[in-house]
C-alpha cells in the first residue's frame, strides 16, 4: 500500500508504459482507493536530488503517474524513486453547476473525503465539453448520493 503520512517516504520503481500516446510509470502498489485517490505525492529520483509533484491514479488495479521530468525521455525499462504523499492543501471550491445539482439532489459533501472531493472537482472543472460537464456532474451527485446512503445505512 502507499504511504499516509508525509513523513514516510518509500522507495520503489515504475515500468515505463505507453497508453494512448502518453507514457506513464506503473507503480508496484495496488491502485489508490478510497480516500488515497486523487492524492498528490511529492515524487523524486532515486538519490533524492530532484523532485516533483504528481497525482497517483489507478491504472487496471495499479497504482500509476505521469513521468518525472527526469526520467521524461526514458521509453520503456524500470525507473527507481521515491515517494512521500503531500498534505492536501487546496481550496476546495464547488463549481456554481454542481452546487444547484447537489441543492436539487438536497445533497450535501460531508459524505465524501476530501482526496475523494478533489477528484470529483479536477474532473468536472477539466471537462472542456459542456455535455461532457453536464455528463460528468450527473456522474458525482449520483457518487454523492451512494455515499450519504451507505453512511445512512451503518448508522
Amino acid at each position: 500500500m502507499l504511504p499516509d503520512l508525509p513523513t514516510t517516504p518509500v522507495s520503489t520503481g515504475g515500468a515505463v508504459r505507453r497508453l494512448h500516446g502518453r507514457t506513464v510509470l506503473v507503480l508496484d502498489f495496488a491502485a489508490p482507493r478510497g480516500p488515497h485517490r486523487g492524492r498528490r505525492f511529492r515524487v523524486e529520483d532515486d538519490h533524492g536530488t530532484t523532485g516533483c509533484s504528481r497525482v497517483v491514479f489507478n491504472l487496471d488495479g495499479r497504482a500509476a503517474l505521469r513521468l518525472p521530468p527526469w526520467a521524461a525521455r526514458q521509453t520503456s525499462g524500470l525507473v527507481r524513486l521515491r515517494l512521500r504523499p503531500l498534505p492536501d492543501r487546496r481550496n476546495h471550491r464547488v463549481p456554481a453547476d454542481l452546487d444547484r445539482a447537489l441543492t436539487a439532489a438536497d445533497l450535501d459533501l460531508a459524505h465524501i473525503t476530501g482526496p475523494e472531493l478533489t477528484q470529483m472537482l479536477e474532473m468536472i472543472i477539466e471537462a472542456g465539453d459542456a455535455a461532457v460537464r453536464a455528463d460528468r456532474i450527473t456522474v458525482v451527485v449520483r457518487a454523492i448520493g451512494q455515499a450519504a446512503a451507505a453512511r445512512k445505512a451503518r448508522l
